[in-house]
């Protein structure tokens, strides 16, 4: 947990940047949180502190046990799980999907309206967790009007997974929701707490510059390494975080053991896929903390699609477009990347596609990336 002697104290205007989206008719912007290691490169320190933080007011709120975090896909995957630490090692974990699973049961699906990919699908290994929970959380990156967590709720219910007497609450980086959505939370029952409380209104909001170009990938130039480490648990399913966790600190303690990790590199990036974000955000942490003259960063491809514009100031300043991992006919982007000594990939994707991962390592190259990694988590076939 935190010590409270040193508590952050986060402004709306210190973590946020509000950018453009590209071609949403449901929603123009989006905010861009430069500690979330999702848009753009940040450091995992940092990262963990601020999601602990918010783990730390969730349990303020006095969470009946047993307790299930659910984090929304696909940013707040990391979050969530963050969070539920700080509610006890003990808490079981999982997040929604935008992927198509084998495993897991049928699952319970809802809609996040303003998305560019508005469907959500839950799936668990153990049904059973939900309906004696004594505290679901719903845990996201930010909320603007509180629809989503209403539709989970109500898709919950009409699964029989959600008890009359369990308590619920939603909890997030940002809260932008107006006082009649959160009358509309109170009279659900659901409580909420916030790292910033922020209104205000974005969606007339201009960017100045021009699109910049997208990177693509092409031919790889230089060889890279490919390796596969066992010990994943798997998360989409559910997990006891603490068991989580360890394995995540232990995949770290594994990449340095096969001397994955260059010792004297200066600037390090590790890179997550997509919805696969906190084994890389923990790993980095690790890192900072065995070296600490290391500078580390942490980043995920993601499905959303945003500008890159050569406007002063605006802090998307490059935008590459890839194939998936997970989905070659499916597009995703990375965002402000640069050159670094070391770039470690890692994914929990089952079957590497050559050009697909080609395309990565290409554009990588394509910043000047020399020393690429890309490292395949197995664990109980629950990678996708």
């Amino acid at each position: 947990m935190l010590d409270t002697q040193t508590e952050p104290v986060y402004q709306f205007e210190d973590l946020i940047r509000v950018v453009k989206r590209e071609n949403n008719s449901r929603r123009s912007f989006l905010f861009l949180n430069r500690m979330q290691a999702k848009y753009i490169p940040s450091d995992p320190a940092q990262t963990l502190r601020l999601f602990r933080e918010l783990g730390r007011k969730t349990a303020a709120l006095g969470c009946p046990k047993p307790v299930v975090v659910i984090g929304f896909a696909e940013t707040a995957t990391a979050i969530g799980m963050a969070a539920a630490l700080e509610l006890g090692r003990d808490s079981f974990y999982l997040h929604t999907t935008r992927e198509k699973l084998e495993h897991g049961g049928p699952p319970v699906f809802f809609r996040e309206e303003h998305s560019h990919a508005p469907g959500h699908s839950l799936y668990c290994r153990e049904w059973q967790r939900l309906k004696d929970a004594g505290t679901i959380v719903f845990a996201d990156d930010e909320f603007t009007t509180g629809k989503t967590i209403c539709n989970f709720a109500g898709a919950l219910r009409e699964r029989g997974l959600l008890r009359e007497d369990t308590a619920l609450a939603a909890v997030s980086l940002i809260n932008c929701m107006s006082q009649e959505d959160l009358d509309r939370f109170s009279a659900s029952g659901i409580r909420w707490t916030a790292v910033i409380r922020e209104t205000g209104s974005w969606e007339n909001m201009s960017w100045p510059g021009n699109a910049v170009e997208d990177r693509t990938g092409g031919s790889v130039t230089r060889p890279f390494r490919q390796i596969r480490i066992f010990g994943n648990p798997g998360i989409r399913t559910g997990t006891v975080c603490g068991r989580y966790d360890s394995a995540c600190l232990e995949l770290a303690a594994v990449l340095d053991r096969q001397e994955i990790i260059s010792h004297d590199a200066r600037r390090v990036l590790l890179l997550g896929t997509e919805e696969f974000m906190y084994p890389v955000i923990r790993a980095g942490a690790w890192m900072k903390e065995r070296y600490p003259s290391m500078e580390v960063k942490v980043h995920a491809a993601s499905r959303s699609p945003i500008m890159a514009l050569d406007g002063a100031g605006y802090p998307v300043e490059n935008r590459s477009r890839l194939p998936s991992l997970y989905d070659e006919n499916r597009q995703v982007f990375l965002y402000n990347l640069d050159r670094y000594d070391q770039v470690i990939l890692i994914t929990d994707v089952r079957t590497l596609k050559p050009e697909s991962i080609q395309a990565y390592v290409s554009v990588l190259e394509q910043f000047g990336n020399r020393d690429i990694t890309v490292v395949q988590w197995a664990g109980n076939g629950e990678e996708i």
